[in-house]
Formats: structure tokens, sequence, C-alpha cells
């Protein structure tokens, strides 16, 4: 099987069309809300890959929706003892065996055209149950007595952060739980489920024993596949494409380019001493510059004013007529 966190239609369809046996369809750590599971269940009909949905937690309302649409597999998460199975188990039962509520006409009834659905539905419903930490797979005995109870699923990523280990997948302790759980899963005569991302571990457990193995998840896929992909094209290009400059060029070029900054430093630094100096020397030696007297001028009325500008042009006419005496002069004397 895999498991499907992208929220979208297409993926589901994919996956159908690929032909895995199921597919889970999750709630509880993926963003798919109640619209979105109803359109991937509804894309996956048809084909023979079961749609498997993982409700966000155990409780009765939201299990109650996705019967109603029509899903006929559910996987709760994080069941811990016979107590929360039971309640599991009837979540999904009409009364008296359970406490699911009755809709006369949705897409679980194919809207009422299947008349015997509520004596036949408890035999279609798939229940599984997830145990993932130390303390649950401790009671999967007691789990397993409960009627109603169809498989269980071992959750290794919470199950190692119950231990204190959180994130060690292949830690010894951890996998020793993983087998524990499903040896006690045989014993009790359930069959037992796992996922994982990793090949090698995947045809372990497979060969150990466990019936129903999500082999990886879309999201994984995709982001493994994406960043192997870059790495290989990463490294054609560092052969195939044109060679950058050498490094050693470069630090040659920055040398000289520090080289020349310095230098400009030195010789501003050597303008400001230099006026500094100059200052210094003055405030020792100062010159007495003498004060010119500024005429104070008075304001000219605009009488006044014309009669400067009237003597001024007299001025300049007895000095053309001056000049022009002198030079009748000279020519008398030439001549």
């Amino acid at each position: 099987g895999i498991w499907s966190c992208l929220t979208n239609n297409t993926i589901a369809e994919i996956i159908s069309v690929t032909g895995f046996d199921w597919s889970v369809i999750d709630m509880e750590h993926s963003p798919n809300d109640i619209q979105e599971v109803l359109t991937q269940l509804q894309v996956m009909e048809g084909y023979n890959t079961e749609p498997v949905v993982r409700v966000p937690w155990n409780e009765p309302v939201m299990v109650k929706r996705i019967l109603d649409m029509g899903a006929q597999t559910i996987l709760y998460p994080f069941v811990q003892n016979q107590q929360e199975a039971k309640a599991a188990v009837e979540a999904t039962r009409y009364p008296p065996r359970g406490i699911r509520g009755v809709m006369s006409a949705a897409r679980m009834n194919r809207y009422g055209h299947i008349e015997n659905y509520y004596k036949e539905a408890e035999k279609e419903i798939c229940v599984l149950i997830q145990c993932e930490t130390k303390e649950a797979i401790k009671n999967i005995p007691e789990i397993a007595k409960i009627d109603g109870i169809d498989g269980i699923f071992i959750g290794p990523s919470d199950l190692s952060s119950s231990i204190g280990k959180i994130g060690q997948f292949e830690d010894k302790e951890v996998q020793d739980l993983i087998y524990e759980g499903l040896d006690l899963c045989s014993k009790s005569g359930k069959p037992a489920g796992i996922l994982t991302g990793k090949q090698e571990y995947a045809k372990k457990y497979i060969k150990a024993g466990y019936t129903f193995v999500a082999v990886n998840s879309d999201t994984n896929l995709f982001a493994r596949g994406a960043e192997n992909l870059l790495k290989e094209f990463k490294w054609l290009t560092k052969y195939w494409m044109p060679k950058k400059k050498n490094k050693k060029l470069k630090k040659k070029k920055s040398l000289k380019r520090k080289k020349k900054v310095e230098k400009k430093r030195k010789k501003s630094f050597r303008k400001i001493k230099k006026r500094k100096i100059f200052k210094r020397l003055k405030k020792k030696n100062p010159k007495k510059k003498k004060k010119k007297k500024i005429k104070k001028l008075k304001r000219l009325t605009f009488g006044e004013k014309i009669q400067l500008r009237f003597e001024e042009y007299i001025r300049k006419l007895k000095i053309k007529f001056y000049i022009f005496l002198e030079k009748l002069k000279i020519k008398k004397t030439k001549k």
C-alpha cells in the first residue's frame, strides 16, 4: 500500500491507476478536509485500490461523516487500550451494537438505492487501529479480543518518541518493539500493518509476516524524486558547463583593489594632516587685517537719482568734447 498526504484528486487517481492494493487518505497529519476526502473517494471508485481513511482522532462525529460519504475502511490513530478499541468499533455500528447515527440517503447507500444497507453495513466496514506506544503494544492481546477489530497497525514514528528516541526509527529498541507487536498480533490472530519509507525495511517486514505494509508516501516519493533529479543534473553542470575563472586571478584583482584603496586613504590622510598643521600655524601667527570702514549710504529719492544720472551724462559729453578738440589740434599741427 501507500500513504497519501498531498490532498489531491489527481494523485489519488494516479495511485489507483498504478494498482496499489490500498491507499491511506490521511486526515491526522495532512491537511485533508472533509470535502477533499469525499472527492478522493469519488475518484478512486471503480479501481481495485481500496481507500483507507485515517481519521484525525478516535471520536464518533468525524467517523460518522466519513462513513456516510461511502468510506468502508477506517484507520484509528493512537489507540492505547481495550476501552478505546471498543469505542472505535461502536462508532462504526448502528444501534443497538453501536452509536452510529442513521442517515436515510447518502453516498454510503447510493442515495437510498441500496435498501438493505443498514443490515449489511457492519459486514462491509473494516476497522483498523494504530498501536503507537510501548504501552499500546503490550495491550495488543486485550485489544485483539474486541469483536470488530479487523487489523492492528504499528506506528513506528510515535513508537520511537514514546520511548524517548524520537526519529530514531532504526534503533534496536524501536525495532524490537515493532517485531514484538508483530508477534503479539499473529498470536492474537489479527493481521499486522506498518509504514516505512525505506525499501529495505519494507522487504524485511513483509518477510517477517506483516500483512499490509505501506512502502512509501506520495509526499516522500515526490520530495526525494525531485531531490535526486536535481542532484544528478547539478553534478553534470560541474563538468559540462563552462568553467568559471580561477580563484587565484580573483584574489590578485582583489589585492590590487585593496592596495589602490589604501593609497587613496593615505593620500587623503596626509592632506588632512597638512590642513590641520596649517590651521595651527595660523592660530600661532595670526595676521592683523585692517578693517575697512564702510560708509553707510543714504537712500536717495527718485528726484535725486534722476539728477545724478543727468550729471553723469553731461560729464561724459564733456569728456567726448575735449577729446574731439584735442584731435583737431593734432591735425592742425601736422599741416
